[in-house]
């Protein structure tokens, strides 16, 4: 295997379990009840600034990803996992497209 394609598998890896954390966190708010609540306040804009700062190479995903993260995490059920979809959609979905603005990225030492 190609070192870039290693460097690629490494950021796909790393970026799958960021998004677990991050959704298992704001599930986590479930555990305790009405003290939960009160922490996905400061939670959601964290969870969605994280899912930004992952995905923004797509920014229409990168955005996206972030307003539904911290909308769900304040007003919907904390039971989607908007972070592992994201993750779900770039590199499963799209892995094509991600793969060439990787490649991308590393001819230009962005990385």
């Amino acid at each position: 295997m190609k070192q870039i394609e290693k460097k690629f598998e490494k950021r796909k890896t790393i970026h799958l379990i960021i998004s677990i954390l991050i959704d298992a966190l704001g599930m986590a708010s479930y555990i305790l009840p009405l003290i939960g609540e009160f922490i996905d306040i400061f939670y959601a804009p964290i969870a969605g600034i994280i899912i930004f700062l992952m995905y923004r190479r797509d920014i229409k995903v990168g955005i996206i990803g972030a307003l539904f993260g911290t909308a769900e995490e304040l007003f919907i059920a904390d039971l989607i996992p908007t972070a592992t979809l994201v993750w779900l959609y770039t590199y499963i979905v799209n892995k094509k497209k991600t793969y060439n603005a990787f490649l991308l990225e590393n001819k230009r030492g962005l990385n």
